[in-house]
Parts: C-alpha cells; structure tokens; sequence
C-alpha cells in the first residue's frame, strides 16, 4: 500500500481489524502521504483543541450489541435541516480522499 491511495486501494482485512482510534492512527499513517498525516494528526497552532477531542472521545464508551439484526441499518443524519445518507465529518478530506467535496 503506498500513500496517497484511495479507499479502493485500502485491504479490507486491516480496515477491519481496526478497532480503536489508535489502531486508526496507525493505519492512516501508511494510507496518507507524510505532510497530510502530520496535517491531520498534529492539530493546528498549539494542538490544544486536538488534544481536547481526544480528552472528550476517550470518555466515550461504545456498547456493542450483539444478535442484532443488521438487515436493515441506516446511517443517515440530519444536520442543519438537510438530510445525508452517511454522517458528515467536517476537515481537510481531501487530504485523505481525492474525489472529497
């Protein structure tokens, strides 16, 4: 895998052994090119709101439930009365993903 791929070109066997942010972190150093990644990761100025994020998420503990049905998932949201059909993430996309908006 070399850096400035695309999610096409990312193993699906390491997507998901994913589990943590942490194993995130990892992989997306090899996916994204070096100034991307230290983009991303670093924060910007003194890191401080970055560090913050990461304060607040590992407060968060995920509950998985098991023997759900998952026939029918839907990952929609509504944000600022429009709806979208997978959650939005705001920053630099096309950082990570070429064809980002």
């Amino acid at each position: 895998m070399t850096a400035h791929g695309t999610l096409e070109h990312l193993d699906r066997d390491r997507l998901a052994a994913v589990r943590t942010l942490a194993d995130f972190e990892v992989l997306s150093r090899q996916f994204l090119s070096h100034p991307a990644y230290e983009y991303l990761e670093g924060g910007a100025g003194s890191g401080l709101t970055a560090m913050r994020n990461r304060a607040s998420f590992d407060q968060i503990s995920l509950m998985p439930r098991f023997l759900v049905d998952v026939s029918q998932l839907d990952t929609s949201m509504t944000l600022l009365g429009r709806r979208h059909d997978f959650p939005v993430s705001a920053g630099a996309h096309r950082l990570s993903q070429a064809d980002a908006s």
